[in-house]
């Protein structure tokens, strides 16, 4: 069985209401995927169900937040079994170029 790439960008998400919810207007800029140090999935991922969903539960931890970036990790489980399904380290989001350049000119 495969990861779907779409559940780790879901994943990948999660590190987003992590640092703070949508209406709290603390995330103003996108923030795009830079680095990962590991990524571990399990060799043993479940079957699809009969309607081909799968159902994940996901954890995530920023480790150092700043205006114009993010690392942190995450943990995706199946939420049937509670097995871990993947793993992800150090998982650097930065803004671009333009969103930086957009950020130092408000804040002027």
């Amino acid at each position: 069985m495969v990861m779907h790439p779409a559940m780790l960008d879901v994943a990948f998400q999660t590190l987003f209401v992590a640092l703070a919810y949508p209406a709290s207007g603390q995330v103003t800029l996108a923030l795009l995927p830079s680095h990962i140090d590991r990524v571990r999935v399990s060799p043993l991922l479940p079957k699809r169900s009969e309607d081909g969903e799968v159902r994940a539960d996901f954890e995530s931890w920023e480790m150092k937040p700043n205006v114009t970036s993010l690392i942190g990790d995450l943990n995706v489980y199946d939420t049937v079994s509670g097995q871990t399904l993947a793993q992800v380290e150090g998982l650097a989001l930065n803004c671009g170029r333009a969103g930086l350049l957009a950020r130092q000119a408000y804040v002027r």
